[in-house]
């Protein structure tokens, strides 16, 4: 199973690449490629010792405005097809996430705060009702997905590099 993970270069981006990465490691055996939009400057050197094994940097886009990012994932995820598209529970997943879905012509699931492989299928648990009540879903793959704020700890990255590094031109 290809998992896609996606975040801006805004803010502490290795912090929620952490976040990310955590959830795609509840899934055995997945190939993880974390997809960067924008110039992740300073944050470089740290986020290519994520513990994933594919590193795309997908050019610049306008910060803090959803539609700008869009053609670049919806060109990215058609190329690279992943059986799974994670965001973090910020601003940005709560924006991207469902709009892209859509596109795609994917399901969307959000708050989501558990991942697992049953019998090769994959399980998501999500709250309903405000959280007091938790479901557990088979969304069919490809699928988008959010997760819950405050239901995965960061994966500390590692020492040395170990993601693989590509640039990829969209748009």
């Amino acid at each position: 199973m290809k998992v896609s993970l996606i975040l801006t270069a805004a803010g502490s981006a290795s912090a929620r690449l952490g976040v990310l990465l955590r959830a795609a490691k509840a899934l055995p055996d997945a190939e993880v490629q974390a997809v960067l939009l924008g110039d992740p400057g300073s944050q470089r050197e740290e986020l290519i010792r994520a513990d994933c094994d594919e590193l795309l940097f997908a050019g610049t886009f306008t910060p803090y405005c959803a539609e700008s990012a869009l053609p670049i994932l919806q060109a990215l995820l058609k190329e690279e097809k992943p059986s799974l598209v994670l965001f973090g529970p910020d601003i940005s997943g709560g924006e991207l996430a469902p709009r892209l879905a859509a596109r795609l012509n994917w399901p969307c699931q959000s708050g989501v705060s558990a991942l697992a492989l049953e019998g090769g299928e994959l399980r998501i648990v999500r709250g309903a009702y405000n959280r007091n009540l938790q479901g557990v879903f088979p969304p069919p793959p490809p699928a988008v997905l959010t997760l819950a704020r405050g239901s995965f700890e960061p994966l500390p990255l590692l020492h040395g590099p170990r993601a693989a590094l590509r640039s990829v031109a969209c748009m």
